[in-house]
């Protein structure tokens, strides 16, 4: 894994992590609708992307937080295939914690590929951006994505009720990772 000025995180020989760019909104937005139904299930915002000026106006603004300092947002590449997205957000100064979230393409699944981009995810968050916290939450019926959680060392701290609004409320799951014990890892 290696970091570079680009934002580009190398994740492996075959895998990568980048920022995306507006050049990249027909592509994120292909893949979205080509997976509509499956990530429907899980994320409300699929449901107002309808069009490539929706993924524009998103990496648009994922732009403006990256300058922010409060959000990055990475697209994962697979030998130069796009397949979802990965990001760190809501980093906040004042307590140095940030919030990592994702999605993947259906036919990409069960690779080990969010499982990887998480860790070096993680990498970033703790050796780049030294914060002390970082922190998922997933719907309770999601096990795919507790199992990414679990597998890249973050703990299950606990259920917030109707945390989630996607097709009515839903309970969610939270798990959180702290720079000492990744240290440990």
């Amino acid at each position: 894994m290696t970091f570079r000025k680009t934002f580009t995180l190398h994740v492996n020989a075959h895998l990568l992590m980048r920022v995306l760019t507006p050049a990249d909104a027909a592509v994120v937005f292909a893949t979205i609708d080509r997976n509509r139904a499956h990530l429907g299930r899980w994320f409300q915002w699929v449901e107002g992307t309808r069009k490539i000026a929706d993924s524009e106006a998103f990496i648009r603004k994922s732009l403006e937080q990256l300058a922010d300092e409060t959000d990055v947002v990475f697209g994962m590449f697979h030998d130069g295939e796009y397949l979802g997205n990965i990001g760190l957000h809501s980093m906040k100064q004042n307590n140095n914690s940030g919030m990592i979230g994702y999605w993947l393409s259906a036919s990409a699944q069960h690779r080990g590929i969010v499982t990887a981009c998480v860790r070096t995810l993680l990498a970033y968050a703790f050796e780049v951006r030294q914060l002390n916290r970082v922190w998922l939450f997933c719907d309770v019926d999601n096990a795919r994505s507790q199992a990414v959680a679990e597998r890249a060392g973050l703990v299950r701290e606990g259920t917030f009720r109707e945390f989630i609004c996607n097709n009515g409320f839903r309970d969610a799951h939270f798990y959180a990772i702290l720079r000492r014990d990744w240290n440990k890892g």
